[in-house]
């Protein structure tokens, strides 16, 4: 079995610079889901697996035209990023260290701002990967 994991279209989140969010896609956002389409009806797949987040779906059902059934799982989520979570690093609100510290140690989310450990959402994801869909999984991205 391989799985192919596709990254989310553009969402307003990103446009805004807004950490964590869960906001719909932009125009250009649903643009990318388009133009991934090909790519994905070119897939012999028999299930498709999003988050439960809109960015997600949207990208989900715009990429396969809502000709398949997909599946929306909570251990797909985005980490939880605590106190942190819907800050806009520019706007002034925020030091601008964080940003710097958390490209050096992803785990100050969750010492400094109460939110996921990065280690224990991997192991969630590699845990429902195994256990929900099979022991021989091989990963194309």
């Amino acid at each position: 079995m391989s799985i192919y994991f596709v990254r989310h279209g553009e969402s307003e989140a990103n446009v805004g610079l807004i950490v964590g969010m869960d906001m719909p896609l932009t125009e250009k956002g649903k643009k990318q889901a388009e133009n991934i389409r090909p790519i994905i009806q070119s897939i012999e797949a028999d299930e498709f697996f999003s988050s439960t987040k809109i960015r997600a779906i949207q990208t989900a059902e715009i990429a396969t035209e809502n000709k398949k059934t997909i599946t929306h799982l909570h251990v797909f989520d985005e980490t939880f990023f605590g106190s942190f979570e819907g800050a806009n690093p520019d706007d002034g609100k925020d030091s601008p260290s964080v940003i710097p510290r958390l490209a050096k140690n992803p785990y100050i989310i969750q010492t400094e701002f109460g939110g996921d450990n990065f280690l224990e959402r991997a192991k969630e994801v590699e845990q429902a990967l195994q256990t929900d869909l099979s022991n021989e999984i091989s990963y194309d991205i």
